[in-house]
């Protein structure tokens, strides 16, 4: 199971007058945000896929964000990456699903792992092993 983001303060623009004087993206945040949200989830997925292969199957879970599907000021960056996680997730459940593995993203607010772990662990059953390629909203409600 991968979760990784970051969140940061929002970078000061006042350089051009048609730019809010707060933004959520630039270089470095974007920099950051690729590297937590999108490049350090693919290098945990990588070394997992020979053993799930050699074992017959299995299933990998990314958890996302509510913020790939509603905007938040200040969240551009963080959300442009959890939004590349999904495609992701539903590009390796159609190359790997021949190899009997499923990859699903789940979506979810703030929260503690009790919150979102019952939810994980429900995917993770052999119970549920005809769900694949899922966005699966775990949020409490927030922001219906």
């Amino acid at each position: 199971m991968q979760r990784r983001g970051t969140c940061s303060d929002r970078t000061r623009v006042r350089t051009r007058a048609w730019l809010p004087r707060r933004v959520s993206f630039g270089t470095a945040l974007y920099t950051n945000g690729l590297l937590v949200g999108e490049t350090i989830p693919v290098m945990l997925t990588v070394p997992l896929l020979l053993p799930l292969i050699d074992d017959g199957g299995g299933r990998i879970v990314n958890i996302s964000s509510g913020l790939t599907r509603f905007a938040m000021p200040g969240s551009a960056s963080y959300a442009s990456m959890k939004g590349a996680i999904e495609v992701l997730t539903r590009y390796l459940a159609k190359e790997l699903g021949q190899r009997q593995i499923a990859d699903i993203t789940t979506l979810g607010r703030t929260g503690v792992p009790d919150d979102i772990g019952p939810m994980v662990a429900a995917l993770l059953s052999e119970d549920n092993r005809w769900i694949n390629a899922q966005r699966i909203e775990v949020s409490g409600g927030m922001a219906l």
